[in-house]
């Protein structure tokens, strides 16, 4: 893949450049959920977020200097986000939310830190294992979905047969099982982002923590400014 690149003069990115795809990815994915639910191509781009933010998150482990400071925004920014997650999960489901993708995040960081500190491959499997259960139980968003997403970005290698295996199987696992809409399977794609990565950290900015609540809020309000205005005599 990355001859391709090579050879097509395809612009690599930094870390920096990933995260704000992702994060323009995910708004794209909200607006289109809260305000056109009727059309795919929102959702089908949203589905390319999580699986750099994923990426993101494995690669913050990977790179911090201090794990507990990393893990600690991330919580301290799930708490205060919450309350808003909540309303917007509501208006779109019609059903209590789950804890945001924050706290899935930390907690996808804490199961690559602990196998990190154990060799044994069958242990490293039943503390992934250990992990997805905890997801659902905690009710994360993503659930143990998404808890195995973020510790195959940890383990990521694209000229690996076995990797993607595991990483599109899954995939057609959670859909089958969860009977989840095809658009699901766009999150592949996203692989085809990380390949351009260019081994650089970029800029660096902790401005995703406060934007996450802020544009949901943003989106929010916009929500139930319309839904006011359309109900008025």
């Amino acid at each position: 893949m990355s001859d391709t690149v090579s050879k097509f003069n395809i612009p690599k990115l930094t870390a920096f450049d990933i995260k704000v795809i992702a994060f323009s990815l995910m708004i794209i994915d909200h607006v289109g959920r809260l305000f056109f639910p009727q059309v795919a191509i929102f959702v089908i781009l949203g589905r390319l977020s999580f699986p750099l933010f994923a990426w993101l998150a494995a690669q913050g482990e990977k790179y911090t200097s201090d794990i507990k400071k990393y893990l600690f925004r991330l919580i301290c920014w799930g708490i205060i986000t919450q309350p808003i997650y909540s309303q917007v999960y509501y208006l779109v489901f019609s059903a209590p939310s789950e804890l945001n993708i924050l706290f899935t995040l930390a907690l996808g960081v804490i199961t690559i830190r602990c196998t990190k500190l154990v060799e044994s491959k069958l242990l490293k499997f039943l503390i992934v294992i250990g992990f997805m259960i905890i997801a659902e139980l905690l009710r994360v968003e993503g659930r143990m979905s998404s808890l195995i997403t973020i510790y195959l970005m940890s383990i990521i290698d694209l000229g690996s047969a076995k990797w993607w295996l595991f990483f599109v199987g899954y995939r057609l696992l959670f859909i089958y099982i969860n009977q989840w809409s095809y658009v699901e399977l766009f999150a592949i794609a996203s692989v085809a982002i990380i390949a351009l990565y260019n081994g650089e950290q970029g800029a660096r900015s902790k401005w995703f923590y406060p934007l996450y609540p802020l544009h949901l809020g943003i989106l929010l309000l916009i929500k139930l400014w319309l839904s006011t205005d359309m109900n008025l005599p």
